[in-house]
């Protein structure tokens, strides 16, 4: 051993401090530090949930049953108290404990409990105000009477006071930019829920209004707002559509439905599938699968908004299937304009183009006119044009078939009315579409490239 060489020989102590014989032990133990400090760092975000789901559900227990004790004046105030301390509280954790992710989160509970208030308000002010005559019985947990007009005002008073503070607070926290406007826009959407009707017409075109608003506001300002793209941001655009989303699941609930309320709630139901679907990060075939859902809920909407409109306007089913035809084809290619996915936008193009000539031709087959023959050869013209421009077999030969239908009834009618004016119509149309043939040839690189600059332009938001 004395003779053995430097190189060959190692003592226990050397070993023990060689880097290669210390990784081995060494390296599970760095891994385990590692993971625990990312779980330690990961904890107060765990918690903070726990929290909140905890409060949340307090307060949600708070609504679905009645106390033994107190009028539902009295427990409604309970619940304004408990709103207005933890706003309270948010304000002052940030400012003595230095700690803006605890206070962020009390101010966002807080928040999140004002459309609770306003649907116990909107039940108090029903009671005293209502504008459909004799209340409607709805289950006990849903009900809350004030004693008078009087009491009822009064709540409402001080909730807009007291509740108006607390949103100023949440918002301006949890989103500085353009806090005023989403403040105020909340309040207001909030402020629906007092209107003291049950009518599901009046509360679908309020909720239509205001949901138009709202994504008018998402389309032209919250896409470009970095700050509202964090965890924050997000919560606060999400709470903007709690109020519209309360108010007809309300109805839904509680109240007999309308056409009108269909239509509202399969176009909220369209949107929301067609926003999803623009979501990269969510895995193709749900992407495909809510596309899918936002054509399936956008034919509902043409559906029932038509049947809205024919019922108040007492249109005849021969009037109203090539109008929900139309509106369909309107609000499909609004959509494709505005889709991110170049094929989706193409899609929903064709099915455009399809429904409204699918509807016009049922319409010639069961209720053969020479009107509904001139609006059958006018969809069916522009149909096959789209479809030749585009390439589109399909959509081409469809609109074809679709002509040949509407000019053999025009023809048929024309021949059993024999009237002039029968011919000339079918003869007028043939003299605008040489026309309008004359009008693309001349001006056909300029409309494409409006047609380009508008798409690029709603694709930017401008």
């Amino acid at each position: 051993m004395a003779n053995a060489s430097p190189s060959t020989y190692t003592t226990p102590t050397a070993r023990l401090e060689s880097p290669v014989a210390a990784s081995a032990p060494d390296r599970p133990r760095a891994e385990c530090g590692a993971s625990t400090e990312s779980r330690l760092e990961a904890l107060p975000r765990l918690l903070r949930g726990v929290g909140a789901l905890a409060m949340m559900a307090a307060a949600s227990s708070f609504l679905l049953q009645h106390w033994e004790n107190g009028g539902d004046v009295w427990r409604y105030y309970a619940l304004l108290v408990h709103t207005v301390l933890l706003g309270l509280l948010g304000f002052g954790w940030g400012l003595r404990a230095d700690d803006p992710k605890g206070a962020r989160t009390f101010l966002a509970l807080a928040a999140g409990l004002v459309p609770a208030h306003f649907c116990i308000l909107g039940g108090l002010v029903y009671s005293q105000f209502s504008w459909d005559g004799p209340l409607t019985a709805v289950a006990s947990y849903a009900t809350w009477v004030a004693p008078g007009p009087a009491v009822a005002s009064l709540a409402a008073a001080l909730s807009v006071l007291a509740l108006g503070g607390v949103t100023a607070l949440a918002f301006v926290a949890l989103a500085r930019v353009r806090a005023g406007l989403l403040g105020a826009a909340y309040l207001v959407g909030n402020a629906m829920l007092l209107v003291p009707s049950r009518d599901p017409s009046v509360i679908a075109a309020m909720v239509g209004l205001h949901g138009a608003a709202l994504v008018a506001f998402e389309w032209r300002f919250a896409r470009t707002e970095s700050r509202l793209h964090t965890l924050e941001g997000r919560f606060v655009r999400a709470m903007l559509f709690a109020p519209p989303v309360l108010m007809l699941a309300r109805s839904a609930l509680h109240y007999e439905l309308s056409a009108l309320y269909f239509a509202v709630s399969s176009a909220a139901v369209a949107l929301a599938s067609f926003a999803l679907a623009e979501e990269r990060r969510i895995p193709a075939l749900l992407r495909a699968a809510l596309r899918g859902t936002s054509l399936v809920a956008l034919g509902a909407t043409s559906a029932s908004a038509t049947l809205a409109f024919a019922q108040a306007a007492s249109l005849s089913i021969s009037v109203a299937l090539p109008l929900g035809g139309v509106l369909f084809a309107v609000l499909a290619s609004l959509l494709s304009l505005v889709a991110g996915d170049a094929r989706w936008g193409e899609v929903n193009r064709r099915a455009a183009a399809l429904a409204l000539l699918a509807t016009t031709a049922v319409d010639l087959v069961f209720f053969p006119s020479v009107v509904s023959s001139l609006a059958g050869l006018t969809v069916a013209i522009g149909t096959l044009s789209y479809g030749f421009v585009t390439e589109r077999r399909g959509v081409f030969l469809a609109g074809v078939a679709g002509a040949l239908l509407a000019v053999a009834t025009h023809v048929q009618a024309a021949i059993e009315l024999y009237a002039l004016s029968h011919w000339g119509s079918l003869a007028l149309v043939g003299v605008l579409v040489i026309l309008a043939a004359t009008g693309v040839e001349r001006h056909g690189s300029a409309l494409s490239e409006w047609l380009t600059e508008q798409r690029r332009r709603l694709g930017q938001g401008a």
